[in-house]
């Protein structure tokens, strides 16, 4: 059962276990019995391990807001283009270890 809060306007705010379908209902305090509204509260996140609250952020971030990768400058000297230089083996840098 998730845990609500709730304020009641004699006694301040309390917490609750209760079933999802009554989220919306009032509850009444347990000093006063009077009923109390439930108000929004920050959920426990700080209960996660670090890992994954900022795989969570990372990938809430991605879904808005995708990172786009993009190439570095060129320097000044390479005039704009580069040209891909063959290894000395005849392969290509990037294939290293595949003929």
């Amino acid at each position: 059962m998730p845990l609500y809060e709730y304020d009641c306007p004699a006694h301040g705010v309390f917490e609750l276990h209760r079933a999802v379908r009554e989220f919306a209902s009032p509850a009444s305090c347990p000093a006063c019995h009077e009923l109390s509204p439930r108000i929004l509260s920050v959920p426990g996140v700080s209960l996660v391990e670090r890992g994954d609250r900022v795989a969570r952020d990372r990938n809430e971030r991605s879904q808005h807001e995708p990172r786009v990768a993009q190439r570095a400058p060129a320097p000044a000297s390479d005039s704009g283009a580069r040209a891909w230089q063959a290894a000395p083996s005849g392969g290509l840098p990037w294939a290293i270890g595949h003929q």
